[in-house]
Parts: structure tokens; sequence; C-alpha cells
């Protein structure tokens, strides 16, 4: 077996065949699951090589810039194919990576199809080379020959079609009422990357990756043809971007191709290859990572395995937990699944270098932060291990603990803004895991920024580029007050590299410093609401209706806990709690009637509907009164049969406990109607505004 380590281009570059055994599974990759996840990696990888060259454009020395480090792609396993003919082109079978192989196959043709549609004066050329194999006979110009199930896509993809005439061909028949089109998984695959490349090189500003992928593959399900360039007039681009996605299948994106010997039985390689086996995580490769560090450093593995890093792989239980279980639990990070320890040391990374990293290129930015500078092992486990039970209290805080920190965090996961969650670490990093007062302020300051935009229904479109300046500015601020203490030697100030120990090191307040930058932001994507902006969206939108139960529950739960005073009782709940709208969703008019004032009914009933669904007509009930009093008139009457019906004012005050709904004791001779809901909302937002004060 030789191994080589290759980028996309010195992989098919060479007058070369990869032939997928017929024996071999089909295309299988689907675009949430594989293919965008790469595109991702591309993208990163791309944006990094722009931000490169724009620091030499700049006038950066580039012998003095670090080395932009390669996206590794895993292996690739081929063996020979003897020739038939000395006019054949060299053929290989694919025994191990003909997903991968294929999708980069699929990319690149993507890639070379939207340089042609945008007359790029060099890409085309370049990419023709890595496409097709300069031989006469049909076959053997495929770079890539599928098992006959995706020769016909294969055929679709290579071939010299435009992107409406390959949107349309090969959809199955649509069933009756089915509002999807099903196409070939390599279809999709193209579709995908040809949009995603074309929304790239327009250079759209604020382009959000994520957004731009969940909205395309939509409409490559719903629309027949999704993508549309008949258009002939020049579309305008950005050659630098067009550049980078080169430069990245270039340099930075490669692969370990394993060439089988004649000695190499395929099957057995295959076989084990593909075994039942755990698939390693970043996570394990970190670890290997860090123990062959220590050992090359003449360290105790064994000892410091023990102490510190059996934290995260122990099969015993402690505290009710099987570390081992805990930390491999999938966790959602962005549109994908991980494992929690993936995702932990991910933030971990964030906290430790404020740079943007891929999630799932955890390990790559792990090697390159660690090697940055001499380490002392003992000293980042010791940091490591003490960060994840940071991280471990913001994933489940316990339900007993009332701590303004375990508040906070429970609204972060509520609000799901999981890119601040680096600056909480930091945050219980500088206070030591103290409850200080200084920390209390500056979560105070921070829940506020994010509840108020929340209520506000602003767009958490670039929360991850804004957490990133927030925690740059946050360190910014202590490294000044270090050199301001800097030492002068010979009266020559003496520059210091401030280290990450040195800012943890150096105490000063943050609140002011956090407050004073949330104050400065401005533009609806970033500004911290006042007061009549927070208390219109407070009183008059649908809040409900855009926030729903998982984010509406929790600031609920946070007047609730404000309501209870030192004299009153204690009381835990220790059941799940359900928002109940007083004037139900599903109401009936006689019970409820609209108002009398005005003539539009249309419009009463439009205004009525953001009005239900606003704070002043939501409270909080068990599951079970919320069933039972769900869709109920307010007052109790009695019906025509002579029934009682009892009316939800009534249950609630018997049943509830809660502070929250003492407001209802009151109004025994109140109708609820849309200016009670009104009068309420006012009287929680006073609440609101104190809790989430600016």
């Amino acid at each position: 077996m030789h191994p080589d380590l290759a980028t996309i281009t010195e992989l098919f570059n060479m007058p070369r065949q990869y032939a997928i055994p017929i024996f071999q599974r089909g295309y299988v990759w689907t675009l949430e699951k594989q293919v965008a996840p790469l595109w991702f990696d591309i993208l990163d990888r791309a944006y990094a090589y722009q931000n490169r060259m724009k620091l030499i454009a700049e006038g950066a020395d580039e012998s003095e810039l670090k080395p932009l480090s390669q996206h590794f792609l895993g292996s690739v396993v081929i063996s020979s194919i003897p020739r038939t003919s000395a006019f054949k082109v060299e053929s290989f079978e694919v025994i191990d990576g003909q997903q991968r192989m294929t999708t980069l196959h699929i990319f690149l043709k993507a890639l070379y199809d939207v340089s042609v549609l945008l007359k790029d004066p060099n890409l085309p050329n370049e990419l023709l080379i890595l496409l097709k194999n300069d031989k006469k006979s049909d076959d053997d110009i495929y770079k890539v020959w599928p098992t006959q199930a995706g020769v016909d896509e294969m055929k679709l993809i290579d071939g010299s079609f435009s992107i409406e005439d390959i949107a349309k061909n090969l959809i199955a028949p649509r069933k009756p009422r089915q509002k999807s089109f099903v196409r070939p998984l390599m279809i999709e695959a193209y579709l995908y990357f040809y949009g995603s490349i074309l929304a790239f090189v327009k250079n759209e500003t604020e382009f959000d990756e994520e957004k731009e992928s969940d909205a395309l593959i939509h409409i490559i399900r719903r629309s027949e043809i999704p993508i549309r360039c008949s258009d002939k007039s020049e579309i305008k681009y950005s050659a630098q971007c067009l550049e980078a996605l080169f430069a990245t299948v270039q340099s930075y994106m490669s692969v370990m191709l394993l060439t089988l010997g004649k000695t190499d039985d395929p099957q057995v390689i295959f076989e084990t290859l593909n075994a039942r086996g755990e698939p390693l995580l970043a996570s394990d490769l970190i670890r290997n990572f860090v123990f062959l560090y220590a050992a090359k450093k003449g360290l105790k593995q064994n000892l410091l395995y023990n102490r510190y890093w059996n934290t995260f792989d122990s099969n015993e239980t402690k505290n009710g937990i099987i570390p081992s279980k805990y930390w491999r639990e999938q966790e959602r990070q962005g549109r994908l699944n991980h494992p929690r320890i993936d995702i932990f040391i991910y933030n971990y990374l964030i906290t430790s270098k404020t740079e943007e990293i891929k999630v799932g290129n955890v390990f790559g930015s792990f090697k390159d932060w660690w090697l940055s500078e001499n380490r002392n092992v003992e000293k980042e486990l010791t940091r490591l291990v003490k960060v994840s039970q940071y991280y471990s209290f913001y994933v489940s805080p316990p339900n007993e603990d009332n701590s303004r920190i375990a508040d906070f965090v429970r609204m972060l996961k509520a609000l799901d803004v999981s890119t601040f969650v680096p600056i909480y670490l930091f945050l219980m990093e500088y206070n030591e895991g103290k409850d200080t007062d200084d920390l209390k302020k500056s979560l105070d300051c921070i829940e506020s920024f994010l509840v108020r935009r929340a209520v506000c229904n602003l767009t958490t479109k670039n929360y991850n580029k804004l957490a990133l300046r927030f925690l740059s500015n946050i360190k910014a601020e202590i490294e000044k007050s270090i050199l301001v203490k800097q030492s002068i030697i010979d009266g020559v100030e003496k520059k210091l590299k401030v280290s990450y120990e040195m800012l943890l090191n150096e105490k000063i307040d943050l609140f002011p410093k956090i407050k004073s930058f949330l104050e400065s932001l401005d533009g609806e994507s970033t500004n911290w609401p006042d007061d009549s902006t927070f208390e219109a969206a407070w009183l008059h939108k649908d809040a409900y209706d855009y926030m729903q139960n998982r984010k509406v529950l929790p600031i609920l739960l946070r007047i609730e806990k404000n309501l209870i005073t030192s004299k009153a009782e204690q009381i835990a709940i220790n059941c799940n709690l359900t928002i109940e709208h007083i004037l139900p969703q599903s109401y009936k008019e006689t019970d409820y009637p609209l108002p009398a004032t005005g003539d539009d009914i249309e419009k009463k009933k439009v205004d009525r509907k953001i009005r239900l669904n606003s704070f002043g007509n939501l409270t909080l009930l068990t599951q079970a009164l919320n069933s039972s009093v769900s869709n109920g008139p307010f007052h109790s009457y009695t019906n025509e049969k002579g029934k009682i019906i009892e009316g939800k004012r009534k249950a609630i005050c018997k049943q509830s406990y809660l502070k929250l709904n003492t407001y209802f004791q009151d109004l025994v001779n109140v109708q609820w109607d849309d200016n009670q809901i009104l009068k309420r909302g006012k009287v929680l937002f006073e609440m609101a505004k104190k809790l989430w004060g600016k």
C-alpha cells in the first residue's frame, strides 16, 4: 500500500479514470448531512485565503504570515486496473471513498460551469484538465465513472447541458398533491454546488452561508427549475471570490490517497476500513495528539490521562452521569448535530483564539492553536477540565440551582444563541467560576441585550461575528489595563505579548466595558433596543407567534421568580409548565366578544390575533390545568341545561400557586378582552423593564 497526501487538483490532474466497482453502493450523500458541510469546509478555507491575500495587499510580508492550514477530507483507497489496450487511459478501482471522490468531481464541474457562465478568462481552462481525460474513447473521457446506477446522472452532469436542462432531467414523477421534486442525489448535489458558488461569487454583502444554504436546499426540493441562468446579460461577480475557491481546491483541501499494491487484497482492505467500530471523534484525535505531544516532552502519559482526560472518558458513574456517554451525546450546533465534547472544544477554541472556526474542523483548529506556542501540557489540561465544568453547567444547570449564572445559561439556551457561549465561558474563567457582583451585572447586561432583541423580533443573523467582536473587545479592554503597567527599560517601553493567562490574571471591572460596547452598537442587526421599542413590541406584537413556547416560557418564568419576595413561601416548581393564552387562540365570540367600536370586523379579528399572542394574554399553567381550561370562557356560567361551566379565572385562581396568576384574583366582575390584555401587558412590561434594564 502506497500512501500520498494529495490536494483535490492533484487527485484529478493526471490522465486517469477512477471507476466505482459495480458491487459498491450507489451515490448516497445528501445535501443536509454531507454536501452542505463539505461546502462550508470549502468556504472556510476560501475565506482564510481571502483574508491572507488582503493582508498581503495591505503590505504584510508574506514570509512572516502563518501558513494556511489544509483541511483534511479523509482517505481514498484505489487499486490499479490492468490496461486492456495501450491506448486506454490508466484506470483505478475506488475501493473506499467513492462518495467523497464523486462529490469532489461534482463540485469541480459546478465550479467550471459557473466560471463559464461568468465568462471568467482564466478558470475554465484550469478546471477542464481536472474534469476530462484527453482521450477519444467515449468512456475514457470521464475522470469518475460511477456504478451502473449513476451513469446517467454522471453523463448529464459532465455533458454540455444548461443548468435548466440538468434540473429538468431525471426528475421522478410526482404523486398527487406532492409538493416536492425528487431528483437523483448526484443532481441535487450539482444544483446545490452551482447555486452556492454563484451566490458566493456574486459577492453579496453580509453573505450568510447557512441562510443561503437552507434557502437553496428548499428551492431545489420545491422547484422544477431552481436556478435559471438563460439570460445572456453579463453577470457581475467577484473574480477574487472565484480565485479563492480555486485556490482552496488547489492547495488547501487534501485527501490521503492510498494506492494498493499487487499483494494487497482489496476486499480485506475494504472490510477493515468499514468495520463496525465507533467512528473517531475530533476529540479522539485531539486526545491522541495531546498525549503524543506529552510523550515527546518526556511526560508521564498515564498520570496525565488519569488525572485529567479521564474526566471525559470514564465509564464510572459520577453524580448520576457516566462521563463517556454524557460527552458523546449529540448536540445541535447550527444546522447539524455533533458529539457534545466536540461542541465543547469548538467553544473552548473560540474562547481561546477569538477566531471563527468551523465545528467540522475542530481538530485542525486545535492543532494549529496548540502548536502556535510552547504549551505546558498539565496547565492546559487543567484549564480544559475546568472550562468543561462551566460548559457542562451551561448544558444542564441543576433544577434546584437558582443562582444568577443558572438563570443566565437557561435563558441563553432558550433563546438559542449558542454563539454567545464563548463569552460566557470566558467570563466564568475570568471570575474563576464565582458569582461575583461584576459577573452578575455583566450577565444582566448581556441577557438584557439578547432578550430585548428577541422580544422585538430582531435578527440573529451575524450573531457569530458580533459575538467574536464582543469577546475581542472584552479582551482588548483587559489588555489595555496590562499594557498601561508595562515595564520601561532604559527609558523605552517594552512591548509585551499578552498571553491568555495574563488576561485571566488581570482583574478589572468588566461590567462598564460590556455595557459601553453593547450601547455603542447601532443598526437593526446589532442594536440594543431602548425602552420605547421594547415596550411597543411587548404590548403590540404577536410575540408567541415568532418566539414560540421555548422562548416565551423562560421570560415568564423569570418574571414569576422576580415576583417572589422574602415574605412569600419558597415553593419549588417540580413540574413542567406550559404557556396558556387567557383569551384562547380558538376563542368563541360569545365568550370573548370583539370590541364594539368601529365597523371593520376583519381588521378587529386581525388586531385580536396579534393581541392574543402578546405577553399581556400569556401566562404559565401546568399541562393538566392548561388542558382543562384551554378554550373555555373567562368567567363561570350556567348553560341552558343547567350545568355550571367553570371559567378560566376561577380555575386558575383555585389551582395555581404562581404569583404571576394572582393578577386574576381581582377580576371578579371584569370581562377579559383586548383592553384588559393591554392593561396586563403594561403591568408585566414594568417588571420586564426592571429585569432587563438598559
